[in-house]
């Protein structure tokens, strides 16, 4: 059972569906959802919104038409030129073959060619689609067709599910080898669909990517748009407002120390130049690894870490991480690590663009004064997925100074981090379910149980066994003894009874008599 925050923290996500969505200013909405009462039937609007209404639109509409119905619907009551913003869960979707939950509900699913018909049926022929994962219920990152996801960005989709929800396989997992075949799978196997569309053509708004950090805590939440040939950074809440002025610091940082940025600000917004044509550093060191080229990448790597360590390693401090954390550690394991004041410890392969033979950073959140440098190229390489079984290895990290007693104190200076900045019930909905490994291991923990009850049950019927047999032997001897008696008392009786009838007994009988008198 989910706990009220767990309910409270996904309530809030189903707004991520619409609230990044560039509404016309004083725009006209009306949302359809489970009921079609009160509404004013001559009335027309800007935007009529059917988020998840469609797959029961079976409720509303009686007929095996329902969808088309509601669609029609929604369209009378739309102005000449408004706009139907629709949701729904893919027919097919990769979390259909990943959880339990998403089988035998009482919803009518529509797969994307199905959805398209049905858009072009009903003459709303002009649409674009956005790609919502986990979905549209909480959503966390939003995909479109001009920015498909790869096995680098995959990783923001996170999938959040109840207690009782059986998932078979990581969607991740999924998706990363999905995507190593052809990312223009993606749109055929997407979660769910977010679309925007009309009767009339419209101008594309150009988002090409929203995403969203529900794994955080509220001070630490921003959204992230990228619009035509820029990226936007703005806080979610009040609260992250302070966060965002975190960010501008680290820019100025940057500059500071002369690395390179992409990243500026204006007011409460920060803003990065979109770099359509060159690759982020984790990209390439992918690419390389997968041609083989597994030297020509940890020169690479190489030059990364040589870069940032220069650089950060002008601002000495006195201050070290693991105390502030309370990691314990021996003083031979910090001894020959390199603690700088400025830690941005996201200074990673994934935030830095190659081009021109250097390199330029950018998304510097976070920043811990006396965080080792050797930390972040740790982090780097932990944090790509397809370089974790090529580049983190003992002979690859100690090449950097990193060897096994480093790595240790590394995880839990990572988990110290990301504990301090992560949403606890988020974290619960995305770990919780069962899975084959936890089913696997439950079925372990009851065989132990089960043993170990029969081994109690042998060692009690063992005692019982023994204490048996302790009685019988027991029985034995005092049956016995009771023989034994009985043998003695049946003596004392012959004895007694040839006395009677002895002479002398018979003589002295009226003696006996008059001494009783």
């Amino acid at each position: 059972m989910e706990t009220n925050k767990q309910a409270n923290v996904k309530m809030a996500m189903k707004e991520n569906i619409v609230k990044w969505y560039p509404f016309t200013p004083n725009a006209t909405v009306l949302e359809i959802k489970d009921s079609l009462e009160n509404l004013k039937e001559d009335q027309q609007y800007d935007y009529v919104v059917l988020i998840g209404t469609l797959e029961y639109a079976h409720k509303l509409f009686s007929g095996s038409d329902s969808q088309q119905q509601l669609m029609e619907y929604a369209k009378s009551h739309l102005k000449d030129d408004g706009k139907i913003l629709l949701a729904v869960q893919n027919k097919i979707g990769i979390k259909t073959a990943c959880e339990r939950q998403y089988v035998n509900q009482d919803r009518k699913m529509l797969n994307r060619r199905q959805l398209e018909e049905l858009l072009n049926f009903c003459g709303l022929s002009y649409y674009k689609f956005y790609y919502p994962l986990s979905d549209y219920e909480t959503t966390n990152v939003i995909f479109t067709d001009p920015f498909l996801p790869n096995q680098e960005n995959i990783v923001r989709n996170i999938a959040l599910h109840e207690e009782e929800d059986f998932v078979f396989q990581s969607e991740n997992d999924v998706w990363f080898h999905l995507l190593e075949q052809d990312k223009n799978l993606f749109p055929w196997f997407a979660n769910c669909y977010f679309v925007e569309c009309s009767r009339k053509e419209f101008l594309d708004n150009q988002i090409a990517f929203v995403s969203f950090s529900n794994m955080r805590k509220p001070e630490y939440s921003i959204k992230t748009v990228i619009q035509g040939d820029k990226v936007f950074k703005t806080a979610e809440n009040p609260k992250a407002k302070e966060h965002i002025e975190k960010v501008k610091s680290n820019i100025d940082i940057l500059k500071e120390l002369s690395f390179e940025t992409i990243d500026y600000y204006e007011q409460d917004v920060i803003i990065s130049e979109y770099q359509k044509e060159h690759e982020t550093v984790d990209a390439i060191l992918v690419n390389q690894i997968l041609q083989g080229k597994k030297e020509d990448a940890i020169q690479l790597v190489t030059r990364f870490f040589e870069e940032i360590k220069d650089k950060l390693a002008t601002a000495k401090t006195q201050e070290n991480v693991f105390d502030q954390f309370g990691i314990a550690y021996e003083r031979e394991q910090i001894e020959n690590l390199t603690f700088t004041k400025y830690g941005l410890w996201d200074l990673i392969f994934q935030n830095a663009f190659y081009k021109e033979g250097q390199f330029f950073f950018y998304d510097q959140e976070w920043i811990e004064d006396g965080l080792p440098i050797e930390y972040i190229l740790y982090r780097s390489i932990q944090y790509t997925k397809g370089l974790t079984d090529v580049l983190a290895s003992e002979e690859v990290f100690n090449q950097f100074g990193i060897g096994r007693q480093q790595l240790d104190l590394f995880l839990q200076l990572d988990n110290k981090l990301q504990e301090k900045i992560r949403n606890g019930e988020v974290w619960k909905s995305h770990t919780q379910g069962q899975t084959i490994e936890s089913l696997k291991a439950q079925i372990e923990h009851e065989r132990q149980e089960r043993e170990k009850l029969l081994e109690d049950c042998k060692k009690l019927l063992n005692e019982k066994d023994a204490r048996i047999c302790f009685l019988e032997e027991n029985m034995d001897s005092t049956v016995e003894l009771l023989r034994q008696r009985e043998s003695e008392v049946a003596q004392k009786d012959n004895e007694i009874l040839q006395i009677q009838n002895s002479v002398s007994w018979r003589i002295t009988k009226p003696l006996r008599k008059l001494k009783g008198s």
